[in-house]
């Protein structure tokens, strides 16, 4: 499906579904071309559910996933008119099954390592989908493998302090910033501060920091996705600016097992 779309992908070891999630969020503020975005977790802002369907174009869509369904010829007008914000997963590289003119890597470090050897033959799935990707490349100065950074397609963001109301941190930070770099290539007209106006009331997405409720005893309860070490330290980072003077207990269940 990603073919007939200017398909923009979300991709790294930890936050894609929060940059997903965040720039569908804002681009249908603010990029009218917008027409599907799809994001693997469950979004507030989208009614929970983990789509998204601009409906102004519903009739357009009808035709296109008519054809691409029923095996007929795509008709030649519906073809690369719309924007496709999507997730891409690397688990056993299946994003290199899509067509992307636009890729962001949030950040990368060794994961899945039921599939990949070493943090080189991870890296190498994301050099592979570089080269697939048509466009530009979109990664933060903190990104540590160069054979990315010196890459001719990638594009190095800074990143910058952007205060969302419901959601805190330099994950946001870096998040923010990756999705304010990629709708400023679609939109150079876009300021900072219009794209700021636009992110700032999300509310994050389905079991990332996501608070539960106040146990019988006091206690808050919240419940994280992380599952590697680096994205665990930040979810106790926060937890410990938030709740400073509080002990915070943590009940870790991993649900594979070469995650144990």
């Amino acid at each position: 499906m990603s073919k007939y779309f200017r398909t923009i992908g979300f991709s790294g070891t930890n936050g894609k579904s929060s940059s997903s999630a965040l720039a569908i969020t804002t681009a249908k503020k603010l990029i009218p071309q917008l027409g599907i975005g799809i994001v693997g977790a469950l979004i507030p802002d989208f009614d929970s559910k983990s789509y998204y369907l601009n409906q102004e174009k519903k009739s357009e869509f009808r035709l296109l996933f008519d054809a691409i369904f029923t095996g007929r010829q795509v008709p030649y007008h519906l073809i690369k008119q719309r924007y496709f914000f999507l997730e891409a997963c690397e688990y056993k590289r299946h994003f290199l099954n899509l067509d992307l003119e636009k890729l962001a890597i949030t950040n990368i470090e060794l994961d899945h390592t039921d599939y990949y050897q070493d943090l080189e033959d991870y890296t190498s799935a994301y050099l592979q989908m570089i080269d697939k990707t048509s466009d530009e490349v979109f990664v933060l100065k903190n990104l540590e493998q160069e054979a990315i950074l010196s890459n001719p397609k990638t594009k190095i963001l800074p990143v910058k302090e952007r205060k969302l109301k419901y959601i805190r941190g330099e994950h946001t930070n870096q998040n923010a910033s990756l999705v304010a770099g990629v709708l400023q290539s679609i939109d150079p007209t876009l300021s900072d501060e219009h794209i700021l106006e636009a992110m700032y009331e999300f509310k994050g997405i389905w079991r990332r920091m996501e608070f539960l409720t106040t146990l019988p005893t006091g206690a808050k309860l919240y419940t994280d996705y992380g599952h590697i070490a680096s994205s665990l330290s930040v979810v106790y980072n926060m937890l410990h600016q938030k709740y400073p003077e509080k002990k915070i207990i943590a009940l870790f269940q991993p649900h594979q097992m070469h995650r144990v």
